[in-house]
């Protein structure tokens, strides 16, 4: 080692990067060597009467130096040096060469193992295999760290045996062949281990150099028995998922956890994998119940009592009806399934019909109007793929996760020039299209041309992710990876939209956007425009009626507006206004618009009071029928009525009809009160 005052300035890169350029730079001056040569230079000439610069001995003797040193200059480049330092430089020559080598080694990886071998681990900077280096010493630890002149990195003295083990275990980078990598995590695809070189800053597979592992989707790395690789089974993982893996680990019991791999081993065959992950959630909560209150429980002694116990510890935690519908059904379903295939032995009847609450009916999570409309408002602060993916998600009412992988060919178009979206249900594993606007086509090709221009033909999806590092909301720039986007980045840019712009409700809230909203609004609006049920069936893709009836929900402003209407005044044939017995009942909006629209018989001119069940005794004679009921927006009609009774009565009486003028004598008597009663509110 030689002290850092006599380092020469040529060798003084600030990284090792900088080192590689600095070399490659000095390799290409016409007046220097390169350095295997200058070194055979210095070697041929024993050290004296040469210059360590270019290799010249064309010298000349100079002043002194500061330090009272003989000088010497060369008459070729003339550059300045120090006879009594061309040892020290030739051995830091010989030290940079023996990085460039093995930067250019064919495995620079196994280069720097054999150097670090040839040094017996010791005097050596372990991350560039460079010998040059100042020792400084630490208050914190009596082992002191080395400084490397050359990669200007700090390395602790004593671990180079360490870090030759583990460089036996890590690749070299395929990019920059540097062997400073270390290990970033699994693939999702393959299950392989991912690493990531420090020197180039990029990722890279395991076996990525190897012909044969290179596009073997099915090589697995070996997982720990608590921990699968959800590929491994089989399942299908999609791109917006970011958990690749079944963990077992919360899973304390052990006669507990090996029947539940056996659970989801058999399940794997037939469930999807958002469902396994659910229920594995649920086995870890069932595993921590009985590690707090029965930790000496096991399948032998489980009995009633524990069940009991679990569904009170449900209610404590205030767990929804569904959810617990849905913690009874699992454990149920792992009892018997594990019973059936000789797992192990329970007691019968540990879980009843009667334990399971009534799921309550909830009504559809959708967005209001005046969210939508400031959303719409805001949508260019968003970028562009991104306000691109709202639009879509807005008018077809897509699962975020059909969203997310729509193929880059999923707009069709007919004869008659109507778009189509083509995509794949995930849910339900079959392929479907719907009509869309011409409007959301053009977006589509805006978007696919984006697509084409940043990641090329490769590239099978219409939207993609964004590199890393990039703020959602500080610039409206997207840098497209060329993979799915996650489902949680894609909702967060719209919680982040509405936080910047203060989205709220009518109440003045802030409105917490979840990506199933915009599917819950499409079904309500197509319900409440009067589409068919059986339509809104076909265009969200739900397999039975009954998943479709959740969206038949009238929206609360347009009740009150046909209930108001409704009661503005209610008069019947005498004009009286009818009060209602049971005021509570039409407050009942839901209730009240059923009675209107399905109950009640629609004439021209009002509505029969009198159940479509019963039948009527007074024929068309409606005005003189004690169940009729009108209000004031059927004012018109009656007037024009009245004018038709007036010519009936007219030439009744011309021609001495005595019933016909009894008759509408009495309709015009009636008349002129309903008429009188409601022009009083008008």
């Amino acid at each position: 080692m030689s002290p850092t005052s006599q380092k020469p300035k040529l060798f003084n890169p600030k990284s090792l990067k900088a080192a590689r350029e600095e070399i490659k730079q000095l390799t290409l001056q016409p007046d220097r060597l390169p350095n295997a040569e200058l070194i055979a230079q210095i070697e041929a000439a024993n050290f004296q009467g040469i210059c360590y610069h270019c290799g010249s001995r064309n010298i000349v003797p100079s002043k002194l130096d500061k330090k009272g040193r003989k000088r010497q200059k060369c008459q070729d480049c003339q550059r300045y040096f120090t006879g009594e330092l061309t040892k020290q430089i030739y051995d830091r020559l010989r030290n940079v060469q023996q990085v460039v080598e093995i930067q250019q080694a064919e495995n620079p990886h196994q280069e720097l193992m054999n150097t670090l071998a040839a040094a017996n681990f010791k005097d050596i900077c372990y991350y560039c295999g460079s010998r040059e280096f100042s020792l400084i010493k630490r208050k914190s630890s009596p082992i002191p760290r080395g400084k490397c002149h050359v990669c200007k990195r700090s390395f602790t003295e004593g671990k180079a045996q360490d870090i030759y083990e583990r460089l036996q275990q890590l690749e070299p980078c395929p990019r920059c062949g540097g062997s400073n990598c270390i290990k970033f995590g699994h693939s999702a695809d393959t299950g392989r281990q991912i690493y990531k070189c420090k020197d180039c800053h990029r990722n890279f597979v395991e076996g990525v150099n190897d012909p044969n592992q290179r596009n073997n989707r099915h090589y697995r790395i070996p997982l720990s028995d608590d921990v699968w690789l959800a590929t491994s089974l089989g399942l299908r993982v999609d791109g917006h998922q970011s958990n690749t893996k079944l963990i077992f680990t919360n899973i304390k019991q052990d006669w507990l956890k090996e029947a539940v791999k056996k659970y989801i081993r058999y399940i794997a065959t037939t469930k999807q994998y958002s469902t396994i992950l659910s229920e594995i959630g649920i086995f870890n909560w069932l595993s921590k119940f009985l590690a707090d209150q029965y930790p000496k429980v096991g399948f032998e002694t489980l009995n009633r009592s524990v069940i009991l116990d679990s569904m009170a510890e449900m209610n404590q935690r205030g767990y929804s009806t569904h959810r617990k519908i849905k913690i009874l059904s699992t454990i149920n379903k792992f009892f018997e399934c594990g019973a059936t295939n000789n797992w192990f032995s329970v007691q019968p009847y540990l879980i009843l019909k009667e334990d399971y609450p009534k799921d309550v009916r909830h009504q559809p999570r959708f967005i209001p109007e005046e969210v939508i409309q400031q959303l719409n408002q805001n949508l260019d602060a968003l970028p562009a793929p991104v306000m691109r993916m709202v639009l879509v998600i807005q008018e077809c009412g897509l699962r975020v996760g059909e969203l997310l992988q729509l193929r880059f060919d999923c707009l069709k178009q007919d004869a008659q020039s109507g778009w189509f979206l083509q995509f794949m249900r995930w849910k339900l594993l079959r392929e479907d299209t719907i009509p869309i606007s011409a409007e959301l086509a053009a977006v589509i090709m805006e978007q696919q041309k984006f697509i084409r221009d940043q990641l090329g033909d490769e590239f099978e999806y219409l939207f993609a992710a964004r590199t890393k590092g990039r703020n959602f909301l500080w610039s409206t720039e997207f840098f497209p990876a060329p993979k799915v986007m996650a489902m949680g980045t894609f909702i967060k840019y719209i919680k982040q939209l509405a936080e910047k712009f203060e989205i709220k409700d009518a109440n003045g809230k802030l409105w917490n956007f979840q990506s199933h909203q915009f599917r819950h609004t499409v079904g309500t609006r197509m319900i409440n425009n009067g589409v068919p049920q059986h339509i809104v069936q076909r265009y969200l893709g739900h397999l039975c009626p009954k998943m479709t009836s959740v969206y038949a929900h009238i929206y609360d402003q347009t009740l009150k507006k046909e209930i108001e209407q409704f009661h503005a005044k209610v008069v019947n044939i005498a004009g009286e206004v009818i009060q209602s017995n049971n005021p509570e009942l039409d407050e009942d909006l839901d209730l009240q618009w059923l009675k209107r629209k399905i109950l009640g018989e629609v004439l021209p001119n009002g509505y029969c009071g009198l159940p479509v069940t019963q039948t009527c005794s007074k024929g068309n004679a409606c005005l003189t029928c004690g169940d009729f009921r009108t209000t004031q927006e059927f004012l018109e009609q009656h007037q024009e009525h009245r004018e038709r009774i007036l010519r009936v009565i007219d030439k009744a009486q011309a021609n001495n009809w005595q019933r016909q003028l009894q008759v509408n004598s009495d309709i015009l008597q009636n008349l002129d009160k309903i008429i009188k009663t409601l022009e009083e509110d008008k």
